[in-house]
């Protein structure tokens, strides 16, 4: 069986494709899910909770569950790399003469979302 230039080379390019190129793009663009749960629960303003879906809709994020019930919060997917950008609308300033943060109805705790088990 023969084969031209032209063939060989295409094979050689899809492979290259195929091998280097779809990994790198599908490691920049990787969504890790996230728990975020605000401190004052039901207490917690809606025009803050607002503010912060927007946040997470503008950094390319997602809310994929909403906690209402227990908690207050959301399950979200983002990109690793803008987490910091999110957690900058958490009000952890500076405590009053009470010992509260002066802005406690502001502020949500962000962890990435992992299994966790109780052993007894």
């Amino acid at each position: 069986m023969k084969f031209n230039i032209v063939t060989i080379l295409a094979f050689f390019q899809l492979t290259f494709f195929v091998a280097f190129a779809a990994p790198i793009s599908s490691v920049s663009g990787s969504l890790s899910s996230y728990v975020l749960v605000f401190e004052n629960g039901a207490n917690t303003p809606q025009a803050y909770i607002d503010k912060v879906k927007r946040k997470i809709q503008r950094l390319k994020g997602k809310i994929t569950y909403e906690y209402s019930t227990v908690l207050t919060g959301f399950q979200i997917e983002i990109d690793d790399a803008r987490v910091n950008e999110l957690k900058v609308l958490s009000r952890s300033g500076p405590l009053s003469k009470a010992g509260k943060n002066k802005n406690s109805l502001e502020t949500f705790y962000l962890e990435k979302d992992s299994q966790v088990s109780a052993y007894i």
